[in-house]
């Protein structure tokens, strides 16, 4: 019976796409290899670069899925982003949290139990201490949000508490993410290869990651000042590891591709958020890492330990 009621579903699956590599690449797969009737969702926070918009139009139609896409206010986007830059020194947390609150309720919205995303579990070697992509959970988020936001204005990017997730996905009405990428063997240079034959793709931005964001070189930047590096050159770090490029050649790409200088686009982005630059220069001192989240809670760490405690002595017998 429940599977004739999901054969009646018009769609298998959700694949959130930005008209990088990976999510469009998740779009094809999902499609052209595998056979899924998907929806493909775009959330739009009016910072999507113009050739991230020509690809993520061009693979809906040359794909033919149905597309829809979400917009959040403007105005509380910026408000957010300006509180978290001030706070934390960084500005990302906003839209991940968007977009994983949105994707899960237009899922729900569309009846779709699956969510395919062009995310990783597996963070690139050493990212996890300077990108907040890989620290930030519901936790510190309010921690950094509430001063800025509060009731209604914050359920668009908070979502719901863990625990009612947790009843929800024991009654099976949350959506299932999936980080699609985890579970396939593909080099980034076989995706762009991949998308530039199949797809009519081109690289949005000139680095080698995130060119679907006019931020990110931003987000670049702020990292190279606080950290002497950024996700670059992780990038060319994990592609040395991996046996794609020598570890001349990996140097040579980040010293071309580093954020040496301020991004073109970062007075106008201030601008956005009324952020001098006085206080963006103060913002670079500022470590995210300082402000909590659920992981650095005690109930956490009591958790880890016991269940290091356990594995042990499972170990010892």
């Amino acid at each position: 019976m429940a599977a004739d009621k999901r054969s009646r579903r018009p769609y298998d699956c959700m694949v959130p796409i930005s008209g990088g590599k990976d999510s469009t690449y998740v779009l094809w797969y999902a499609v052209a290899k595998l056979g899924l009737r998907v929806l493909a969702m775009t959330v739009d926070i009016g910072y999507r670069s113009p050739q991230a918009i020509k690809n993520t139009t061009r693979s809906v139609e040359l794909l033919g899925v149905d597309w829809v896409t979400y917009a959040p206010d403007r105005r509380t986007l910026n408000r957010l982003q300006r509180e978290f830059l001030l706070t934390a020194g960084e500005f990302c947390t906003p839209c991940n949290a968007l977009i994983g609150v949105a994707a899960k309720r237009i899922a729900a919205q569309h009846k779709i139990d699956l969510i395919l995303t062009g995310n990783s579990t597996r963070p690139p070697s050493g990212s996890e201490i300077i990108s907040p992509s890989w620290y930030f959970d519901r936790t510190y988020f309010l921690n950094v949000a509430a001063a800025a936001l509060a009731g209604r204005q914050l359920r668009p990017f908070a979502g719901e508490p863990y625990w009612r997730r947790g009843i929800r996905r024991l009654l099976g009405r949350e959506p299932e993410t999936i980080p699609f990428l985890d579970y396939l063997s593909v080099s980034p240079q076989e995706i762009t290869r991949t998308l530039t034959e199949q797809m009519d793709w081109v690289q949005p931005g000139t680095g080698p990651e995130h060119g679907d964001c006019l931020l990110n070189p931003i987000k670049d930047y702020i990292m190279y000042r606080k950290w002497g590096f950024s996700e670059i050159t992780v990038h060319y770090a994990d592609q040395v590891r991996a046996g794609r490029l020598d570890r001349k050649q990996a140097l040579e790409l980040a010293d071309r591709n580093e954020p040496t200088e301020a991004p073109q686009y970062l007075p106008t982005f201030l601008e956005h958020l009324n952020v001098t630059g006085q206080q963006f220069e103060e913002a670079l001192q500022l470590n995210f890492r300082d402000i909590p989240n659920a992981r650095s809670g005690a109930f956490f760490r009591l958790a880890k330990k016991t269940t290091e405690k356990l594995s042990s002595l499972r170990g010892k017998r």
